[in-house]
């Protein structure tokens, strides 16, 4: 299992990544009741899907726990699915779409550890 530990260095590490080509600015707020220091909020805004550290107002709000977050970034749950299961919200129902396309990968992670 896969635990981001820092968002803000997440997106920073990821600067030259394209979450899918999409424009807009999301306050991720986390719950991480494991590690304080990564719970609340940071705000990213998406340019072409390039994500930037953003401190200014944004588009939409995502809320939801870290260990969702880091299911959803690796692809293994899509966001529309979190806000279905009512494990996600989201401050604006419109970009439920947008937010789903800037982290939907082509394939799903796959462990090649043997048991």
């Amino acid at each position: 299992m896969y635990r981001i530990i820092d968002t803000p260095k997440f997106f920073e590490l990821l600067s030259g990544h394209s979450f899918g080509n999409e424009c807009c600015s999301l306050r991720i707020s986390l719950r991480d009741t494991f590690l304080g220091e990564n719970d609340g909020s940071t705000i990213v805004a998406f340019e072409n899907g390039i994500p930037a550290l953003d401190s200014n107002t944004c588009d939409a709000e995502i809320g939801m726990d870290i260990s969702d977050f880091s299911s959803m970034v690796l692809g293994a749950v899509p966001f529309s699915r979190l806000y279905q299961y009512g494990l996600a919200t989201i401050s604006d129902p419109a970009y439920v779409d947008v937010v789903n396309r800037l982290f939907r990968t082509d394939e799903k992670p796959r462990c090649s550890t043997e048991f």
